[in-house]
């Protein structure tokens, strides 16, 4: 599907992305190492990446 969405996680040197089929993937800042995170998930109009302090709950 069309790609919607990238955040960026310099710390893990990983890439996230969303398609419009509502698939969320992630790969290495090189593109290796592609994983697919979540399946099928609903419209997803994007991404976002939060680094939260440590002892913080969501």
């Amino acid at each position: 599907m069309e790609g919607i969405g990238i955040a960026l996680d310099p710390d893990d040197r990983r890439i996230y992305a969303t398609d419009l089929g509502g698939s969320v993937y992630s790969a290495g800042l090189d593109g290796s190492d592609r994983r697919e995170v979540l399946v099928a998930q609903g419209n997803l109009t994007g991404i976002a990446h939060a680094v939260l302090p440590a002892g913080s709950s969501v």
